[in-house]
């Protein structure tokens, strides 16, 4: 049963307590003919529900909707969850030999229970398989009340790839500002799969308004899929960074720039080294298209997110940050990489940025305080140790919210994609993208770039 499903039934139940054996009588201006209550006039339960289609067709029930638009934006206000620390018993053990040993299955799920939740989001995400692939893209941008902001910030000249990656990173860096932290003598940012660069753009944004003292102290070394080489059939051709600061992109040992070859891993690290100064910040914003199967997200992305997260505990200094970009974690390898982050840094936390559409499955994981890797242990052996059951529990726990709020984003599309074209609340939906955007630009202002510090000649 998802969130709003419950808050249905919860109303349902208030108005039959009101109406039990026991409850005052209504005074005769509230009671029909023969005593009997009078009939409540409105509009019924099942169309005040937001994943009924009635529910968003015309503007006559514009409260209703209006009141379910608010909650979406006061629940998309950057949602977070905190992983609590390992214990102390399973950290004082973390050497020994308590290895998983799965067989059978190439990548088995945490738990029966994960299994469960991931069939039960992938039978909703189903139901958008027969959608026309450009009406369903056209109708969940109506719907999503981050366009508008997206929109004139793209449009925007003070910022620079003014993409939704820069919105989730900029978002991302003002919720934790420790991210920019430059100390005295400078450091170094890496950025994984970095292309076009809007995460460089984002912070070099934010240090030069934020934190311009330190803004010339900070150097950064982007990696990702050379656009260039006529191998990389996969990489964005979006160049527009990139083509104005080439001296600060690694393309691998093979100058391709697939992270998920180990020589490639080891030369990026020795880039970054030759920089000469600390690596503080390693972001890692890596995704592949799986639109065609929704389903294998998860299993399509596993060997990148292992190979993002073992170059991270390769590059970083003591005391540095790592912002890697997730999506589903049902199976027992992700929340093996989660339990390896865990380890490794002091604070773990989940977040989902306001402009992050809410029907997606991406979510960020914020690690900081880089502790290093324990004595003794590497990458290959930390990755294989059994979950801690305690973690294996809050990862339950996290992806049952995190399924119930994608799941409910989708069923409402759906709902809305049922709706004429003519009959929707456009008029709702217009005033809510202006609230939303008013309430995100009010927390995390974005001041005019400075020409200085631009990446990018205003003349592009």
């Amino acid at each position: 049963m998802d969130i709003m499903e419950q808050e249905l039934i919860s109303e349902k139940i208030a108005d039959s307590a009101a109406n039990a054996p026991g409850r005052r009588r209504k005074k005769a201006h509230q009671r029909g003919r023969h005593g009997s209550p009078r009939k409540r006039h409105g509009t019924p339960d099942r169309i005040r529900h937001p994943l009924c289609p009635q529910f968003w067709s015309g503007e006559s029930k514009s409260k209703l909707v209006t009141a379910a638009l608010n909650k979406q934006i006061e629940d998309l206000d950057g949602r977070l969850y905190t992983l609590s620390d390992a214990s102390h018993s399973f950290v004082s053990d973390i050497s020994s030999a308590n290895i998983d040993v799965s067989s059978g299955c190439r990548e088995p799920y945490a738990s029966s229970e994960m299994e469960l939740v991931e069939t039960e989001l992938n039978a909703v995400k189903a139901r958008v398989g027969g959608m026309p692939p450009e009406d369903w893209y056209r109708l969940t941008n109506y719907t999503d009340l981050a366009s508008a902001l997206r929109y004139s910030t793209k449009n925007d000249p003070n910022v620079e790839l003014g993409t939704n990656a820069w919105l989730k990173f900029w978002s991302i860096l003002h919720d934790f500002s420790q991210l920019a932290d430059v100390p005295h003598g400078g450091s170094t940012s890496v950025h994984l799969c970095e292309a076009p660069g809007a995460f460089v753009s984002a912070l070099n944004h934010f240090l030069a308004v934020r934190k311009p003292t330190v803004h010339q102290e900070w150097s950064w070394l982007g990696s990702s899929l050379n656009p260039y080489a006529s191998d990389s059939k996969e990489a964005i051709a979006d160049d527009r960074l990139i083509k104005h600061t080439l001296k600060n992109w690694h393309f691998g040992a093979d100058n391709i720039g697939d992270l998920r070859l180990p020589e490639n891993q080891l030369s990026l690290v020795k880039a970054a080294r030759s920089h000469g100064k600390k690596v503080l910040l390693v972001t890692a914003d890596g995704g592949i298209d799986c639109s065609d199967n929704p389903a294998d997200q998860e299993l399509s992305l596993s060997e990148l997110k292992l190979a993002e997260v073992r170059t991270t505990l390769s590059l970083l200094d003591l005391g540095g940050n790592f912002v890697i970009k997730m999506f589903t974690f049902f199976r027992k390898k992700t929340c093996q990489l989660v339990q390896v982050l865990r380890i490794c840094f002091s604070k773990v936390v989940f977040y989902k940025p306001s402009t992050s559409k809410p029907g997606n499955s991406e979510i960020y994981v914020i690690c900081l305080g880089f502790k290093g890797l324990p004595a003794g242990t590497t990458f290959e052996f930390l990755i294989k140790k059994e979950l801690e059951p305690a973690l294996a529990s809050e990862l339950t726990s996290l992806a049952h919210k995190c399924a119930d709020h994608q799941s409910v984003a989708i069923r409402m599309n759906l709902a809305v994609f049922t709706v004429d074209s003519t009959q929707r609340p456009r008029r709702s939906f217009h005033q809510a993208k202006q609230r939303f955007s008013h309430r995100f630009l009010t927390y995390r202002p974005i001041f005019a770039l400075p020409n200085s510090a631009r990446l990018i000649p205003m003349t592009e």
